[in-house]
């Protein structure tokens, strides 16, 4: 699947530097779910496969957010790349935000809160690892809850200065 995710983003990164895309991406964010032939032709060659519903619908609603910070990072994992948010906004609210994201369980409580970090983000220009984002949306439904878990460490755990990275035991 990461080979799928990775070229989906690859995909969605080109639309951003085309002329064309810069006139379908505006689409992506008016279209109704339930309409994707609108800009299907788009999205449709890198969907998974038409067995696998929920990731298919991690991917179109990726696509749905990307056109609204179509910015871009892969040197940050996800919550890493929100974390800038906590200085940009009051700290209570955003972890209060951030938490409504994890916590949610049904399919519009997730992109409706996903949607509001996004729109944050987007307002602060800070760019956003799509890729980690779409690998941990098509495993939210995981029993062990890793992907929450996973988002939730990178969104609070501090950065290690470069002394602490140098004295780390990984560095040993």
């Amino acid at each position: 699947m990461s080979k799928k995710i990775d070229n989906f983003i690859e995909h969605l990164v080109k639309l951003t530097k085309s002329k064309r895309g810069s006139s379908i991406l505006p689409k992506f964010k008016k279209s109704n779910p339930t309409k994707l032939f609108q800009i299907g032709r788009y999205i449709y060659p890198y969907l998974p496969t038409q067995n696998e519903s929920w990731s298919n619908t991690c991917f179109i609603h990726t696509a749905r957010l990307f056109a609204i910070n179509p910015r871009h990072t892969d040197t940050k994992l996800f919550g890493e790349s929100i974390r800038p948010l906590i200085g940009e906004y009051s700290e209570e609210g955003m972890n209060r935000r951030f938490l409504s994201f994890l916590d949610a369980t049904e399919e519009a409580s997730i992109f409706q809160h996903l949607g509001t970090l996004i729109r944050l983000s987007a307002s602060k220009r800070i760019p956003i690892n799509w890729a980690d984002l779409l690998q941990g949306l098509t495993h939210w439904e995981a029993d062990d809850m890793w992907v929450q878990n996973k988002f939730s460490r990178d969104f609070w755990e501090q950065p290690k200065t470069e002394k602490e990275k140098i004295n780390s035991p990984e560095m040993a």
